[in-house]
């Protein structure tokens, strides 16, 4: 019962939604690993966010993240935005994927399936009971996924600007608020960005356009990003 617990308390720490990290840093990112495998960027994003679905419904949510190349062309890190997040990817600095999941979601899951060494291996009414609890809370948590996949294109124009796009869909999560009635949903959407780099500095202009639920409901999404890589 331990684990349950544990992984109960864990999603009740979880509560907001999970839009794509900064495409711009992680290609920051990526494009610095094949200088240095040690390389590290590290990189705070505003956003304002539009819900179509709610006229008085804007966020503003405050993002940091940090990644690392572990080899040319593949970088992982994590971030806040401002729920905890995993994100990995690879690719070169045309084309890339990257993938993210948040951290609360995957210590849940963890826990749930982890080994109980001082679990009895008897047969009992008690663990009947526990067995059932753990296939509700198996069902819960996998209702709970937050993360998402995207692939992007860029083009390099000089050495210091880049312009691109980014295709996306992702499996956002959240306690409702205000007139909010979703708990949850399934966003698809596409993010153009442009962003300029100066030494070890660089600066990004982000947007996505996303479809909400396969639906008429919109999500817009501007931000502005700064990327320090050493």
């Amino acid at each position: 019962m331990k684990k349950l617990l544990y992984a109960i308390a864990l999603l009740a720490l979880a509560g907001c939604s999970m839009h794509p990290p900064s495409s711009t840093a992680f290609m920051e990112s990526l494009e610095q690993s094949f200088d240095s495998n040690n390389s590290s960027s590290y990189s705070v994003k505003v956003q304002h966010i539009k819900y179509s679905h709610s006229a008085d419904e804007w966020d503003l949510p405050v993002g940091f993240e940090k990644s690392s190349a572990i080899s040319p062309g593949y970088v992982v890190g994590w971030g806040l935005l401002p729920s905890p997040y995993f994100h990995a990817g690879a690719g070169n600095k045309y084309i890339a994927i990257k993938g993210w999941v948040s951290t609360i979601w995957l210590a849940a899951f963890t826990a749930l399936y982890a080994e109980d060494e001082d679990e009895s291996t008897e047969e009992s009414e008690t663990y009947s009971d526990d067995e059932e609890t753990l296939d509700e809370l198996t069902a819960f948590v996998l209702e709970l996924f937050s993360g998402g996949f995207s692939f992007i294109q860029q083009l390099p124009i000089g050495d210091h600007l880049r312009i691109g796009v980014e295709e996306y869909i992702s499996r956002n999560f959240w306690i409702a608020h205000f007139t909010q009635e979703d708990f949850s949903n399934v966003e698809c959407g596409i993010g153009p960005y442009i962003s300029f780099r100066t030494q070890q500095h660089r600066f990004a202009v982000e947007s996505h356009f996303g479809v909400i639920d396969f639906s008429d409901r919109k999500r817009w999404t501007i931000g502005l990003t700064y990327t320090y890589t050493k």
